[in-house]
């Protein structure tokens, strides 16, 4: 739903199945003891990188370089 989370560098490679996960529903649960915990973020995949099969990639919390 929001492109601009995702950034892909050069010459990546990305196989089947692959999920890119920016937004994490779950957040509500701590909200009152961790009140800055984010419930989105970004991912950036590195230059020359290789993704595999089935892989999930998740945010952090920073970006992420994968």
């Amino acid at each position: 739903m929001e492109p601009d989370l995702i950034g892909i560098g050069d010459h990546v490679s990305i196989t089947n199945n692959v999920r890119f996960i920016t937004h994490a529903d779950g957040g509500w649960i701590a909200r009152n003891e961790l009140p800055k915990v984010n419930g989105f973020g970004k991912i950036r995949i590195g230059d020359n990188s290789f993704v595999g099969v089935y892989s999930i990639i998740l945010i952090g919390r920073s970006e992420i370089i994968v």
